[in-house]
């Protein structure tokens, strides 16, 4: 009796172990972008009703593509949050195809942070050289490594923007702790690097708040030796 017993109990733990993997990847299938998230979105990119150009494509509402002549009368804010959503089913799908492959384990809060950046800077960020890509694949990262990856991407014409850089502090937030929470961040600080006539392999760093800087970086000129900052 005792060894039927473990027998059948053995098998049921055998066949619930089997159906996980397929739970898990419906959840993945069905996730969209969350409420909150939505609203980080809107938050950042801003409310147009008119269609406008940033000189090389054109926009309405909350930052979706659109063409010239379309919305001759304008949106509202309801009609911009639905093209909003609609845009975003793309972007979905291709944060979901790279979670479906990665070490680090999906979540909503993950999902959304991802969804926003990628709607932001589009998805030529998910390859191999990219080093917030590695990190989510691979699973394997610090707080501020990823804060860091984050945080790069904050340039406009080569030079660091308090807009976007509020923004990718933002998105860690959400990745990290699931803080959706938008304006200037009270987690992280910054420092922005001018090397002059040479070279520093990134010019803005993020620390945490509170804490010391410790490593900064060194910066580079040929027939130079670098002293410090």
């Amino acid at each position: 009796m005792t060894k039927k017993l473990v027998s059948a109990l053995l098998v049921l733990c055998m066949m619930l172990f089997t159906a996980a993997p397929a739970l898990a990847t419906e959840g993945i299938s069905g996730m969209t972008t969350s409420d909150a998230g939505i609203k980080f979105i809107e938050e950042y990119e801003g409310f147009s009703p008119y269609v406008y150009s940033d000189s090389s494509n054109y926009y309405i509402g909350y930052g979706t593509r659109c063409n010239p002549g379309d919305y001759p009368n304008g949106i509202t804010r309801e009609e911009a949050e639905e093209l909003l959503r609609q845009e975003l089913k793309a972007i979905e799908a291709k944060v979901k195809n790279m979670f479906a492959t990665s070490a680090t384990i999906i979540t909503q809060n993950r999902f959304d942070a991802l969804v926003s950046f990628t709607y932001n800077l589009g998805s030529g960020w998910m390859n191999s050289g990219e080093e917030l890509y590695n990190y989510i694949i691979r699973g394997n990262y610090t707080e501020m490594d990823l804060v860091n990856a984050f945080g790069v991407w904050c340039h406009v014409a080569g030079k660091p923007v308090k807009g976007l850089i509020d923004r990718r502090l933002g998105e860690a937030a959400i990745f990290l702790y699931g803080d959706y929470s938008t304006g200037e961040s009270t987690r992280y600080n910054y420092l922005i690097f001018n090397p002059g006539d040479g070279t520093v392999d990134s010019d803005i760093a993020f620390y945490k708040s509170g804490e010391p800087y410790g490593h900064l970086p060194k910066a580079r000129k040929k027939g130079y030796t670098f002293n410090g900052w």
